[in-house]
């Protein structure tokens, strides 16, 4: 008996110094070290834009028109004056930025189309896109962050690409070569290098195989250098301009976007996050293709929320008071079995949300209400096993709680489908909390009260 006392004993300082590690991590943090100091290795909260405020930016299709100055055969002059134009022949018109015959219902829904696929992969997850089929201007309502000036520049992009011949601006490849791109990471013991990585499809494939083997450098019969160079274009800006030193015949092309050295003690992270950051942006852009038609921004507002932060705060105080007067009241009643469950308690709270942050679930004004019964469903189960525990097994009280919540937990799964932010982020806590609750009493509560027991 004294031995399987000793047993019980041990399994519960087990289970309590877990509780307490656990419960560190979560609510004070775990960090390493860096070059720049320390950071944090656990994810933050996602914060909702009911709580955060958002962005609201109204695109409409662009109306400007600009100059273009062409010679005999139609070639477009980058420059010239009057007196130019006049001596060579030129021809100067004033040109739309959008050609009348591309403003149709169906661009403008591609446009939002593009736009939302953009906002997916740059990972926006409060997002809301309405456009205006009359004359295509889209607005788009995205919480307000860091990044949230990044994202409304890649959003609305055109997204062109050209990879041109550098002295006849011949277009060698575009838009429609692209299958996809993304980044790639090469990390050495000298640094670490991001990369552009653009994949062509099969024909495009097979241009970039013969433009990498005649652009190249080579020496005339006077053993002069010359090199026929092509230029990448996006949105008509010249990103880089270059000639091949090697075929490329695996249908990839990589841009190297910036790089880091591992022996200089000035290596700045956040550079190389900022080429990172550039690389991703590039890559969503040319993977979603081109946007049919060129936008311009017609307005960029932040709208603040209209929740009172102080109003939250004194909330959040009082729930805290009250639960505290709750969880005393246990100990109180049952001792050392209230007080193990009180642990329990905290340490399921500190699972909990371990487990928003590592599925990115988005905190909103519904998350935390959900936070919040949450405290009071696990407090009526631990009533539950802590009476049960008296008489029987506490697995009867976990039964009993399991047929008691299972409409709940499918009301959960449904509103993790919905849009609505509230809604959406209620049901993912809950759903998470209701799983987390029964595993973890069965498991953690359930050996901490029954190895309590008095012999």
């Amino acid at each position: 008996m004294k031995e399987k006392n000793k047993g019980n004993g041990l399994k519960t300082v087990l289970i309590v110094l877990l509780i307490l590690l656990v419960s560190m991590i979560s609510f004070i943090g775990l960090y390493n070290n860096a070059k720049n100091g320390v950071s944090s290795i656990i994810p933050k909260y996602i914060k909702g834009s009911d709580l955060e405020g958002y962005r609201v930016v109204k695109v409409k299709v662009d109306d400007s028109t600009s100059d273009v100055i062409k010679d005999a055969d139609g070639k477009v002059i980058e420059s010239a004056t009057d007196e130019e134009i006049k001596e060579k022949g030129y021809t100067k018109t004033s040109e739309p930025a959008n050609n009348q015959d591309l403003l149709n219902e169906e661009n403008y829904l591609l446009s939002k189309k593009i736009i939302s696929n953009r906002l997916d992969n740059l990972k926006v997850s409060d997002y809301k896109v309405r456009q205006d089929l009359d004359d295509g201007s889209i607005i788009v309502e995205i919480k307000e962050d860091t990044n949230t000036d990044t994202v409304v520049s890649s959003m609305i992009a055109q997204g062109k690409f050209e990879l041109q011949d550098n002295d006849t601006k011949e277009v060698l490849l575009n838009n429609d070569d692209i299958k996809t791109a993304n980044v790639l990471y090469n990390t050495t013991t000298t640094g670490t290098t991001i990369y552009l990585s653009i994949e062509f499809k099969k024909d495009g494939a097979k241009k970039l195989e013969e433009i990498s083997n005649t652009y190249v450098s080579s020496k005339d019969a006077d053993g002069n250098t010359t090199e026929k160079k092509v230029n990448i274009l996006i949105d008509d800006s010249s990103i880089l301009t270059t000639s091949f030193s090697t075929k490329l015949v695996n249908g990839k092309l990589q841009l190297s976007m910036g790089s880091s050295s591992s022996t200089s003690e000035t290596t700045d992270q956040t550079t190389l996050s900022g080429y990172v950051t550039q690389a991703q942006n590039m890559a969503t852009i040319l993977k979603n293709g081109k946007i049919p038609l060129k936008y311009a921004s017609d307005s960029n507002k932040y709208i603040q929320t209209s929740i009172d932060k102080q109003l939250m705060k004194n909330i959040v105080i009082v729930v805290t008071v009250i639960l505290t007067i709750m969880m005393l009241a246990l100990i109180i009643k049952y001792r050392l079995k209230g007080l193990l469950a009180v642990l329990s308690h905290i340490g399921l709270n500190a699972i909990l949300l371990l487990i928003i942050r590592y599925t990115n679930v988005e905190i909103g004004l519904g998350g935390l209400i959900a936070l919040g019964l949450v405290q009071i469903i696990n407090y009526m189960l631990l009533v539950m096993m802590l009476k049960e525990n008296k008489t029987s097994d506490t697995k009867k009280a976990i039964v009993k709680f399991t047929y008691r919540i299972i409409p709940a937990y499918i009301i959960s799964i449904v509103f993790t489908f919905m849009n609505f932010l509230p809604i959406y982020s209620f049901g993912m806590v809950i759903f998470w909390a209701i799983t987390l609750i029964f595993i973890y009493n069965i498991f953690i509560t359930r050996n901490l009260i029954e190895s309590s027991k008095e012999k």
